[in-house]
């Protein structure tokens, strides 16, 4: 008889990828506005229900949070990453030094269940002020949590991006 063999390429991957933006343009030195962080899946697999998207965002100095975050099913905790407060929880407003945010979107069945390929997970509004004028450059990572798919990776290879920096300059 003879013996046939075939090799299967299974992929167990998300590719998920992070975009940011201002809300308004130009950023003016003591007007409100909100970093829009959104994340896409491109696939090839759904992140799945009970899997965690986790979006690491830094704030820089001489720019202040300006109020607690829980929104679109988004839920975010902080910590001082510079100045007299270092390693401390924040409040709000923020003082205007370095925070580092961690927020967390669960995917349930509350919000449409599993995140299909070429599909984004709700907008991340986080609501800043600039305290100083000038160029200001932040940066926000996501990971991938859970049971399930796991995250592509960054890996240059055709991948999406899973760290994004935008600076912004007040006026």
């Amino acid at each position: 008889g003879s013996n046939d063999t075939s090799t299967v390429n299974v992929n167990n991957s998300a590719d998920l990828g992070i975009t940011k933006s201002a809300s308004v343009s130009p950023v003016v030195v003591g007007a409100a506005y909100n970093w829009e962080v959104v994340v896409r899946n491109h696939g090839p697999m759904p992140v799945l229900i009970g899997q965690t998207i986790t979006v690491t965002e830094t704030i820089p100095v001489g720019m202040q949070v300006n109020s607690a975050i829980s929104n679109a099913n988004w839920t975010c905790s902080g910590t001082y990453a510079s100045g007299p407060n270092s390693g401390n929880a924040v409040t709000y407003p923020t003082s205007g030094d370095s925070v580092t945010l961690v927020c967390t979107h669960t995917r349930s069945g509350s919000n449409n269940s599993n995140l299909a390929k070429d599909a984004n997970a709700p907008t991340l509004m986080i609501p800043v002020t600039n305290t100083a004028a000038g160029n200001l450059s932040n940066t926000a990572c996501l990971a991938l949590s859970g049971a399930g798919p796991v995250e592509a990776g960054d890996t240059g290879a055709g991948f999406e991006r899973n760290c994004h920096t935008t600076g912004i300059t007040g006026t």
